[in-house]
């Protein structure tokens, strides 16, 4: 919502851009119609949305590197799973409990922990898919371009 500086009411938008096929014609008539008020609030927009555009941009390259982390810890994921799942774990767990592995960190050989952290990357996994899936959600890319010409 937009608050008018000239009134304390707030409006949700432009008087006239309500319409969806306005033409160019239409949107400078409105533009040379608006107030210093309105082109004030126009230019607060503006601003909000530079600000928003360039910490989407900052966020991008973040989440790239996010990305990588996450197909190298999948890797990973997948290389822990396998040998926990085969014969090679069960060997290892006997061995430990026969005190072959004394002073060496363990903690692969606990049942709960493995489970646990395979639980975690799975509910990480799902609570990713459902981020990124908002990701793409949005309008059309092309129907936006479409709006704009």
């Amino acid at each position: 919502m937009i608050r008018n500086p000239n009134q304390d009411q707030e409006i949700t938008s432009m008087p006239g851009l309500e319409e969806e096929n306005l033409e160019i014609a239409d949107i400078q008539k409105i533009a040379a119609s608006q107030s210093p008020a309105q082109i004030a609030m126009r230019r607060a927009q503006i601003e909000k949305m530079e600000a928003l555009m360039a910490q989407l941009e900052k966020d991008y390259d973040a989440f790239k590197v996010m990305e990588e982390k996450i197909q190298q810890a999948a890797q990973d994921l997948t290389t822990l799973k396998s040998w926990y799942f085969s014969p090679e774990w069960l060997l290892d767990y006997a061995l430990d409990e026969a005190g072959a592995y004394e002073g060496v960190d363990r903690g692969v050989l606990s049942e709960d922990g493995l489970y646990n952290l395979f639980l975690d990357y799975s509910q990480l996994g799902a609570d990713l898919a459902r981020a990124s899936v908002k990701l793409t959600e949005s309008e059309d890319e092309d129907e936006v371009l479409e709006a704009k010409v």
